[in-house]
């Protein structure tokens, strides 16, 4: 319906919306497919924000989840020049971008650049959001997951042990996202 109208916002909408639903059914393929054309959709209307959003589920979907590291790094580099388009002066999506490519080094085993993407994320999500956010807890628990893989398994330990008291304070203990921690 969305093309049908020919309004390039709307189908930037649709399609971004669906490349979220396909993500979160672990349709990788479909994913890489609707995304990229919602964040061609969303460029032509210069809607940044909708283009930053979907560079960075293909950074997870794609590069992280998927396995392909170059698509990965190539959707991070056009969620950055998203990012430098859209209004974002708290850095809230570059906040967000950087924990997501962390995520994506660390899945391929540059655990340097992990550590140094996902401190910058939490930086970032610290400043503006505070430290009791819930969105710290994610940050946090990939910087751990980091660690560990890089083998520092005291700061691994530290930051699961931050993750998991900031989710039970924000969640409650049986929240299942507090399982995760």
């Amino acid at each position: 319906a969305a093309e049908a109208l020919g309004w390039e916002p709307a189908l930037a909408w649709t399609l971004a919306s669906e490349a979220e639903l396909l993500r979160k059914m672990g349709r990788v393929s479909d994913v890489a497919r609707v995304g990229k054309r919602a964040y061609v959709a969303a460029a032509r209307s210069r809607a940044w924000d909708r283009a930053a959003n979907v560079a960075e589920t293909l950074v997870v979907a794609v590069g992280t989840r998927g396995g392909d590291f170059e698509q990965g790094q190539l959707w991070a580099d056009l969620g950055g020049l998203a990012i430098h388009y859209a209004t974002d002066p708290l850095r809230i999506r570059e906040a967000s971008l950087a924990n997501s490519v962390g995520a994506l080094y660390s899945e391929h085993g540059d655990h340097e650049r992990a550590i140094a993407e996902l401190s910058r994320a939490a930086e970032l999500t610290e400043s503006v959001l505070g430290s009791e956010h819930p969105k710290l807890a994610i940050t946090w628990s990939n910087l751990a997951n980091a660690y560990s893989l890089a083998g520092d398994y005291a700061r691994a330990e530290e930051y699961h042990v931050r993750a998991l008291g900031l989710r039970e304070a924000q969640l409650g203990p049986h929240h299942p996202e507090v399982a995760v921690s």
